[in-house]
């Protein structure tokens, strides 16, 4: 590699500490590039849309971090429109309506990078329309499928016109990107397969790497499910309304669950049930420990694509996992049977009831799944630095 060659990753947000999938994704990404080697000029740009406090970079590699700034908007239909309205203007009026300068922007064009990196449809507002570089465009979904599935769950007629223009944008700025990305990454198998038919010459698979923790999964005490994601986030609002509503009052009553997430300490009367505990917001070291001594991790998400990162993090303590089979799409390298068919209630809840009573059924489930990933590990050492080889 000459060092000369510039690479810029365009981050959309400040992920340290990670609190969530798409956290950890990120955090992935950064470290393996802060290992590439020395001669290649790296800088993370950070937009941080959460405007959250910054801590130090756990990596030595090179930032530059923008706050955004945000409407001071509470009304949340009238967020809906102006985003919709600044999502029909020029493209780097994107992301919704939060406000942004030129100076990201600027700041980017200066650099002349000989490669830049994006790994969501909002960072790609600020490239530069000028295309000097090489663009690697990391697909953690198809996004497009993912918009079409918020359409489908509105009840509201207005929700749904919204978010059928939503889908359009999203399909449309998705495609744009597509097209002029050099490399196209994807974590998922699914979308691999997906992306290959259409771009078969530019996509690369590079799998979201599960960590195999030291302390692993041991399940014992009483028998309990565990969920974990926010509520704002409408697969995962979607899945805890069918937990509560419809799993839990099926369920065997010395079945526990718990489920923690931002939001989850303030669900609709309706949902709290004796045998549910919602904790809301927790440390990672609870979160840790839930997933270390729950009998299993439940997924029961119907929509989105891409890998779902709270489902690799539990397989990486060889937490057994109870999911459909969307929640364990783009990981079909790993043997794991979906036990939840949504549409056979009383199926679902024999198959949890009959794998929560076998602890030796359990112990298995365990030790075959960190088998598996060792095994897959050990013989797919694709890199992002294998990947943006041949453009540094």
């Amino acid at each position: 590699m000459d060092k000369d060659n510039k690479i810029i990753y365009i981050c959309p947000n400040f992920p340290f500490p990670a609190n969530s999938g798409e956290e950890h994704c990120l955090e992935k990404h950064i470290e393996e590039l802060s290992n590439l080697s020395k001669k290649v000029d790296i800088e993370l740009v950070f937009s941080n849309f959460k405007n959250a406090d910054v801590k130090p970079l756990k990596y030595n590699v090179k930032n530059k971090i923008f706050k955004t700034k945000f409407s001071n908007i509470n009304n949340k239909i009238l967020k809906m429109i102006l985003y919709f309205l600044f999502s029909l203007l020029p493209f780097e009026t994107y992301p919704m309506y939060k406000i942004k300068t030129n100076e990201e922007l600027n700041y980017i064009k200066m650099k002349n990078s000989d490669v830049i990196i994006v790994d969501t449809l909002m960072s790609t507002a600020l490239l530069p329309k000028n295309k000097t570089y090489k663009l690697v465009y990391i697909s953690h979904n198809i996004e497009s499928n993912l918009a079409i599935d918020l359409y489908k769950m509105q009840k509201n007629i207005f929700y749904k016109l919204y978010y059928y223009f939503n889908y359009l944008k999203i399909k449309k700025i998705e495609s744009m990107i597509l097209k002029s990305a050099d490399k196209i990454v994807c974590i998922s198998t699914s979308d691999y397969d997906y992306f290959k038919g259409i771009y078969p010459n530019k996509v690369e698979f590079l799998p979201h790497r599960i960590e195999l923790q030291k302390n692993s999964w041991e399940g014992k005490g009483e028998k309990s499910l565990f969920f974990c994601g926010p509520l704002n986030f409408a697969p995962n609002y979607d899945s805890v309304k069918w937990i509560a509503e419809e799993l839990s009052p099926v369920l065997a009553k010395d079945i526990k669950i718990k489920i923690t997430g931002k939001g989850t300490d303030n669900v609709p009367e309706e949902w709290k049930k004796d045998n549910i505990e919602y904790l809301g917001f927790v440390s990672r070291e609870e979160l840790l420990d839930l997933y270390r001594n729950s009998s299993a991790f439940i997924c029961p998400i119907v929509y989105g694509s891409g890998v779902k990162i709270k489902v690799t993090e539990a397989l990486g303590f060889g937490t057994p996992v109870i999911a459909t089979k969307e929640a364990l799409e783009g990981l079909d390298y790993i043997k794991i049977e979906p036990l939840i068919d949504r549409s056979d209630l009383q199926k679902t809840k024999e198959n949890i009831e009959m794998l929560l009573n076998n602890q030796s059924k359990l112990q298995e489930y365990s030790s075959n799944v960190i088998s598996q990933i060792e095994t897959y590990q050990r013989k797919n050492d694709n890199s992002l630095e294998k990947i943006i080889g041949e453009f540094v």
